[in-house]
C-alpha cells in the first residue's frame, strides 16, 4: 500500500458479507480513497471479527489515514487471532512500519524480526509459498544495523515494481477531472490492456484542472484525452495558422 509500498494482501477467508466489504475496500485502495477503504474494512471486520486478514487490512487503512494507535490495535488483534500464520506476519510488518513512523526503532526492529521469523517458519512448514527467507532476514538485519529501517517502504515498493516487470504487468496511471466510478475504472483498464497488450496494474488520480476526460500514463507514454489537452491542441493550431 503506496507510502507503505507493500504488495496487495492475499484474499482473506471470510464470510460472504465480509468478503464483499473487503472487495469494496480493495477497490477504494486502487482509487487512493483511503477514507472509503477504511469504512469498507471496518464493515468487513464487523461482519466477520474472527478473520485475522480483515484486521490486517483495517490496520493498513487506519495507518494510511493517520490513526497509528488504531492501526497498531488492529494489527495486534490479527496476531492474537493468528499468532503464527500469514496474517500475523503481515500484522508484524504493519507494526514495524508504524513504529518506524513513530520513531520507535527498538519496537520496529522487534516487529520486523517477528515477521521474518514467522515467514521463515511458514516456508519451512510449506504452509505458504516460500518468501525470500534467509535473504529477507539478512536484509532486515542490515537495515536495522545501519539504522535504515525507514527505507523499508521504498524497498518494498521497488520490489513490487520489479515483480510486476517479471510477471509482465505494466503500471498505468489514469488521471480524471473527477473521481471515476468502479464501472468506469474497469472499462478504462480493459481498454488500456488491449492497447498495451499486457496486464495493467492501474492507479487512479484526480486533477480538476483537466476540466473533463482523462489522461493515461503508461511508463513514459502519455495519452491525453482530456478537455484541457484538446483545448491546448486547438490553441496551438490556431496560433500556427495565424503565423
Amino acid at each position: 500500500m503506496p507510502a507503505w509500498g507493500a504488495p496487495p494482501p492475499a484474499a482473506p477467508r471470510a464470510s460472504a458479507r465480509a468478503y464483499a466489504a473487503y472487495l469494496r475496500g480493495r477497490l477504494a485502495e486502487q482509487q487512493s480513497d483511503w477514507r472509503s477503504a477504511l469504512d469498507s474494512y471496518r464493515a468487513a471486520v464487523l461482519a466477520d471479527p474472527g478473520a485475522p486478514a480483515l484486521h490486517v487490512a483495517l490496520s493498513e487503512a487506519r495507518a494510511r489515514t493517520g490513526d497509528l494507535p488504531g492501526a497498531e490495535a488492529e494489527a495486534r488483534k490479527a496476531i492474537e487471532l493468528d499468532p503464527r500464520g500469514p496474517a500475523a506476519a503481515e500484522a508484524w510488518l504493519v507494526l514495524g512500519r508504524t513504529a518506524t513512523i513513530a520513531r520507535r526503532p527498538a519496537d520496529a526492529e522487534r516487529a520486523l524480526r517477528s515477521a521474518v521469523e514467522i515467514q521463515t517458519a511458514l516456508a519451512a512448514e510449506s504452509i505458504a509459498p516460500p518468501p525470500v527467507g534467509a535473504q529477507l532476514s539478512n536484509l532486515v538485519g542490515a537495515l536495522v544495523a545501519r539504522r535504515r529501517v525507514s527505507l523499508v517502504p521504498a524497498i518494498a515498493g521497488e520490489y513490487g515494481r520489479l515483480l510486476d516487470r517479471h510477471r509482465g504487468v505494466a503500471a498505468a496511471v489514469v488521471t480524471s477531472a473527477a473521481p471515476l466510478s468502479a464501472d468506469e475504472t474497469a472499462a478504462i483498464q480493459a481498454r488500456i490492456e488491449v492497447l498495451a497488450g499486457a496486464t495493467i496494474s492501474l492507479r487512479t488520480a484526480v486533477d480538476p484542472a483537466l476540466i473533463g476526460g482523462v489522461t493515461v500514463r503508461i511508463g513514459d507514454r502519455l495519452i491525453d484525452a482530456s478537455v484541457r489537452g484538446r483545448l491546448e491542441r486547438l490553441r496551438d493550431r490556431i496560433v500556427a495558422g495565424a503565423r
